[in-house]
């Protein structure tokens, strides 16, 4: 069975049904055989997804469906096709235009609606769109639900579908939205502001990533207690993510001023060098305790949050990323309830869960994707506020491997179990993905006067947490050790990834010659490289096709190392997880692994894949980077290539030399062609 969607939902890049390199194809074999998405894919995926609800007698005829998306298609090509097939499967759309991704899952709740849906690729570039879909009570769609909804749009004639009339209506809901989306996030439940008064010294730049969450920003932050509030990159024309957002800051450290001068790594960006700007200002007044000088960074739909503070004393910015946002918030949460849970992905760095056990939290490992995170925390909420009975049956479902949102929405249905607040329950949790989605309990009063607990990834719930932590008595010390104890609220690990761009994923399957070589090799080496390690190979139900190994050094689960194919980007990678005193010798060990990805997975029939090819030959020939684009490409997609080649896979230095990695490719592909 082929399965249409990654880690959340659908996403690819776009390009409209009349291209001709598209040539009168299906909006399936356009995704499936062209490995793109168009508008006709966008209104068949979603006339699939309204019709299957009905048909499963989860909606009606003439319910209502939320509808928002981010504002990487200001011609709406894809979100009125994508609102035009809900429409034909006589549904209504309750339209919320712009809007971040936390406001649609929420407004869906607030209102009762059965379904919300986010056009929306996150924090892809502008070339790429996708679907994301919200349950009645704020699950994602789970593997089962993807089977189901993939194999209904892969039968589907498009053309019986072009031949539909609308009969449900749009509805526009945006102001309303907004205003609702304000009122909860300054909610003391939801934003943990008691007293904004530590907040008025702290100067914030906002990046927005000229995506989704500018217009709530502008709203929302100024009335939180924040002395200066400048938000930068909330453009809405369609340059979502360029040079800015979240993504530009995956992996955290530290950076350092070269970094924002002509031709640094951050020479573009807007936020980072605002950062800089004001914090060379505001420099004794820091030292002194006067005043922060911070940023947060949103990705393009609004659900991440990345955190930078400016530090006087060395010069440079310190990035938080998710795993210590949720340290710092675990701090906080400490009195507020007796259930102290928290739940991360293999993607965070081994410390914070270690930091956080410490504390006196339970905590769980989930695999990459905060679709697993939501699952949990509701599951969790049922388990803590209701009868015994209701939480151990989903509990069950959940472990015996029904991993169904809609099996889960249909027995909480027949059970009539509302998420009702409690704040006596004593619930505490805190999910975390290292990319910055952070959830945590949010309180929403509904349009029918209930109270719920609600569950998202919420990038503007997590900056006004964060901030209303690091403002609070714990965090009242002398400047430097303020600065010390927010940017590194535990003792950091070893965190890279390595990645192979344009890749067949069918390639790396369980059990598939690349993921035995990919093992084979990995085992090899740790076990030349280690000494005295045990390995301990872990299989995860919700990504049967991750190889997970832990590395088990003196009875302690010391490092991991895991390969898996990203489900939102054209890749496969290696992360490596270890103390930083294994860094060298667990960074050889990835190398040495990534060379069977590389040789094994590669895409040659991919135009990408042999574009890279082509330019990787050219600067090993000429020993510089091209000034022109080449191939035909545009500016754009080649400066995508060397970001890729560059930074994410180490092919190429931004001097324009061929790394050792870089040279082996060639050779290797080299031989294949011959």
């Amino acid at each position: 069975m082929t399965r249409l969607q990654g880690t959340d939902g659908v996403r690819l890049p776009v390009k409209l049904s009349t291209d001709p390199a598209l040539n009168g194809t299906t909006p399936q074999e356009s995704f499936l055989d062209h490995g793109v998405l168009t508008e006709q894919f966008m209104e068949l995926y979603l006339y699939c997804r309204a019709k299957e609800l009905v048909d499963a007698g989860t909606a009606k005829v003439g319910d209502d469906i939320v509808v928002g998306w981010d504002p990487r298609d200001p011609e709406k090509h894809y979100t009125s096709a994508a609102m035009q097939g809900i429409l034909k499967a006589g549904l209504n759309v309750v339209c919320l235009d712009i809007s971040p991704t936390p406001l649609v899952a929420l407004y869906t709740q607030y209102i009762g609606a059965n379904c919300g849906i986010v056009i929306t690729a996150s924090h892809n570039n502008a070339t790429y769109n996708g679907i994301k879909i919200f349950t009645k009570r704020g699950l994602k769609l789970l593997p089962s639900d993807d089977d189901k909804l993939s194999e209904i749009v892969l039968k589907t004639n498009y053309q019986d579908v072009v031949e539909l009339i609308p009969t449900g209506t749009i509805i526009d809901h945006h102001d309303t939205a907004v205003e609702v989306f304000k009122q909860y996030s300054l909610l003391v439940e939801n934003s943990w502001i008691v007293d904004p008064g530590p907040l008025s010294q702290i100067h914030l730049v906002v990046d927005a990533a000229n995506g989704a969450i500018a217009e709530a920003a502008k709203l929302i932050l100024p009335e939180a207690g924040f002395s200066e509030v400048i938000i930068v990159n909330d453009g809405t024309d369609g340059a979502i993510n360029h040079n800015c957002g979240a993504a530009e800051l995956e992996g955290g450290g530290i950076i350092a001023p070269d970094t924002i001068k002509a031709d640094g790594k951050y020479c573009n960006n807007k936020a980072i060098k605002k950062l800089f700007e004001l914090g060379t200002k505001y420099a004794e007044d820091i030292k002194s305790g006067g005043k922060q000088v911070c940023a947060a960074v949103f990705d393009g739909d609004g659900d991440r949050l990345y955190r930078i503070d400016y530090d006087p004393f060395e010069r440079v910015a310190h990035i938080l990323t998710g795993d210590e946002i949720s340290v710092i918030q675990s701090m906080e949460l400490l009195d507020m309830g007796r259930s102290r849970l928290y739940y991360n992905t293999v993607e965070s760095d081994i410390s914070a869960a270690t930091t956080v056990s410490k504390l006196g939290y339970e905590t769980h490992l989930t695999t990459v994707g905060d679709k697993w995170i939501l699952l949990s925390a509701i599951v969790e909420y049922i388990k803590s506020t209701l009868p015994p009975s209701i939480g151990s049956h989903l509990d069950k479902t959940v472990k015996g491997g029904t991993l169904s949102a809609d099996e889960i929405e249909s027995f909480l249905d027949a059970e009539k179990v509302d998420l009702l607040y409690d704040n006596r329950a004593g619930f505490q949790f805190i999910g975390s993905e290292e990319s910055g989605h952070t959830i945590t309990t949010g309180r929403l009063k509904t349009a029918d006067g209930r109270n719920l607990a609600v569950f998202h990834g919420n990038g503007m719930k997590t900056l006004l947490n964060t901030f209303a932590v690091t403002a609070s008595e714990t965090f009242k010390v002398k400047p430097k050790e303020r600065l010390i104890k927010t940017c590194t609220p535990f003792a950091c690990g070893y965190k890279k990834n390595i990645y192979v761009y344009y890749v067949n994923k069918n390639k790396w399957r369980r059990n598939s010659n690349a993921w035995k070589e990919a093992k084979r090799v990995l085992e090899k080496s740790i076990l030349k490289e280690i000494d005295g390690a045990a390995i301990e190979e872990v299989s995860m139900a919700e990504d049967q096709d991750m190889l997970y190994l832990r590395i088990i050094c003196d009875g302690s689960h010391t490092a991991s190392i895991f390969i898996r194919n990203s489900g939102t980007e054209d890749k496969t990678g290696i992360s490596l997880r270890s103390p930083v005193s294994m860094s060298d010798t667990i960074q050889k060990i990835g190398h040495e692994t990534i060379k069977v990805l590389l040789a094994k997975l590669k895409d040659q029939n991919s135009i990408m894949a042999q574009a890279e090819l082509r330019l990787i030959e050219i600067i090993a020939s000429r020993k510089s980077i091209p000034e022109h684009p080449i191939d035909g490409f545009d500016q754009k997609t080649c400066d995508q290539l060397l970001k890729n080649m560059i930074i994410k896979q180490g092919l190429v230095t931004s001097s324009g030399t061929i790394t050792d990695m870089g040279q082996w490719y060639i050779n290797i592909s080299l031989n294949k062609n011959t």
